[in-house]
């Protein structure tokens, strides 16, 4: 009877201190692979922005900047920050974060607003109205007819303006 092949030998130990090879190069620990700089937008203040104030696009802009760590706290559109105030006084140059701004109140309680009922295509009311309680941008708020007294709602569009639910 004839014998069994023999086995195939051992591959080669794996040493500890072996170097990686990219690109046919070896990469020791002093050389680290090339990353290209990223680049990326971010808001900035044209001028000093005082807490409290509320914020309009003419008072930023938006420049690229490269270099540094990826922060996802930085605001990388103006629309990001209209009707937000400022949480701090922000000064011209410094990148804005999330944390530098807040919902401004656009609906001031006792004040009165310009509320509008109907759209554009067919019909448009448009009455003013004193609005119950504060507001922010989005937020359903009561209202207080002047004229008949009657309590009514609305979401706040905008600084002073609401729209009517219907």
């Amino acid at each position: 009877m004839p014998l069994p092949p023999p086995p195939p030998p051992p591959p080669p130990p794996v040493q500890a201190n072996a170097s990686a090879v990219i690109q046919g190069k070896p990469l020791t620990s002093s050389a680290t692979p090339a990353v290209a700089p990223v680049s990326k937008t971010v808001v900035v203040p044209k001028k000093l922005i005082q807490r409290g104030m509320v914020i309009e696009a003419d008072m930023l802009e938006e420049i690229s900047q490269t270099g540094g760590q990826a922060d996802n706290s930085l605001l990388q559109s103006i629309k990001d920050a209209l009707t937000a105030e400022a949480v701090r006084d922000l000064s011209a140059g410094q990148a804005l974060r999330s944390s530098d701004i807040r919902r401004a109140i656009l609906v001031k309680q006792g004040q009165l607003v310009t509320m509008t009922v109907g759209d554009k295509s067919g019909f448009l009311i448009t009455v003013r109205v004193e609005a119950l309680q504060d507001g922010r941008m989005g937020e359903q708020v009561r209202l207080k007819n002047t004229e008949s007294g009657r309590q009514i709602s609305g979401v706040v569009t905008g600084p002073s303006t609401v729209k009517g639910l219907q």
